[in-house]
């Protein structure tokens, strides 16, 4: 499994009239912590692209508990816990770093890689060695 946290602060644009960040911002901080994810570990969608290959999303899944609220910071824990062999699973839990134990919202993005044509393909061998130096003993 690969994580990574991602903090960030729910600003002005983030929230509606009655203060509570809107349902839909969570997948641009999604998107944020997967990129970021991404680069921690040397890899850029831009480096796969300029290489053909693309990770389009097939399937989102988003669970609301609560919402934050302007000028909250929040932690937004995001893992790599399942690879198949042309597609792999990012996992988002959101809290606000004042209370560590209450989860915000919680998510899950399917992404397949692909040809820049669309075409579905299997793990790139430099994704795939990126992720085996970076997962531990349990990669498969």
């Amino acid at each position: 499994m690969i994580k990574y946290h991602y903090r960030f602060k729910v600003g002005a644009t983030d929230v509606g009239a009655n203060g509570i960040m809107l349902y839909y911002k969570y997948l641009n901080y999604f998107e944020n912590a997967r990129s970021e994810l991404m680069r921690s570990l040397g890899v850029s969608f831009d480096q796969l692209e300029s290489e053909g290959i693309i990770m389009p999303i097939i399937k989102i899944d988003v669970s609301y508990a609560a919402g934050a609220k302007l000028d909250q910071n929040l932690d937004c824990l995001t893992e790599i816990r399942d690879i198949l062999h042309n597609r792999f699973e990012f996992f988002y839990s959101v809290k606000a770093d004042a209370d560590k134990e209450t989860e915000l919202v919680s998510g899950k993005t399917v992404h397949v890689f692909a040809s820049i044509g669309g075409k579905t393909t299997k793990l790139p061998p430099e994704l795939e060695r990126v992720f085996r130096e970076n997962w531990g003993d349990t990669f498969e």
